[in-house]
């Protein structure tokens, strides 16, 4: 019993570091667009009349583009969140994972291609639907691919397979990367700080929560 209630403080003890982790690299995902953003702004509201028509556009776009990026951390921020509390419903379907895939790399490939790499797919078209909820699915495949993408070798290639393997289907995201440290890589049952620790691992903790909806 004593040993029993040691490893669940232990598990407590790392659960609440790697939620304290967590929340230092979102702050840092919030801080950077969000200082980029301030300081475009002062620098238009001071200089706007000198500046060229060409600069000024480009420090619009500057702006829009960190206010995308702000948006996004916002999201999945909520999104982790609604999926922590269990209140997200999941609505399960039967999903084609074969025609989904290629439906996101399709949206994916001009992204690959702007950082340096190659976008490939290996589709079993003979594997079934899966009982899932398309949604959640879709935002499991697309974090993966946007985390292969981020942290791929330039050159290289990103490669996306769906295969049946037994009487389920397999879905895996390669690149040509590092990999996650596994100082940075966490229990299933935590919330991961992933990549290197310039940015929050948001995108793998859906992940995490999402295949542990769908068991």
């Amino acid at each position: 019993l004593v040993g029993r209630i040691q490893q669940q403080l232990l598990t407590l003890q790392n659960t609440d570091r790697a939620r304290r982790e967590l929340l230092t690299h979102v702050s840092h995902d919030l801080r950077t667009p969000l200082t980029a953003i301030r300081g475009y702004v002062e620098t238009l509201l001071i200089e706007a009349p000198h500046l060229p028509r060409e600069r000024r556009q480009e420090y619009l776009s500057t702006i829009a583009r960190h206010g995308e990026r702000l948006q996004r951390v916002v999201d999945q921020v909520f999104l982790l969140s609604r999926l922590d509390a269990a209140v997200w419903p999941v609505r399960r379907e039967p999903v084609s994972l074969a025609e989904l895939v290629q439906d996101i790399a399709g949206k994916w490939r001009l992204s690959a291609e702007a950082a340096g790499l190659r976008l490939t797919l290996r589709i079993d078209r003979r594997v079934r639907p899966v009982y899932a909820d398309i949604g959640l699915i879709e935002t499991v495949i697309e974090n993966l691919l946007d985390n292969a993408i981020r942290h791929g070798r330039r050159p290289g290639s990103v490669e996306i397979e769906v295969l049946t393997c037994g009487t389920a289907v397999a879905v895996s995201v390669r690149n040509d990367g590092a990999g996650i440290d596994p100082a940075h890589d966490t229990r299933p049952h935590e919330v991961p700080v992933a990549e290197t620790g310039r940015r929050s691992g948001l995108g793998l903790a859906i992940v995490r929560r999402v295949l542990a909806l769908h068991d």
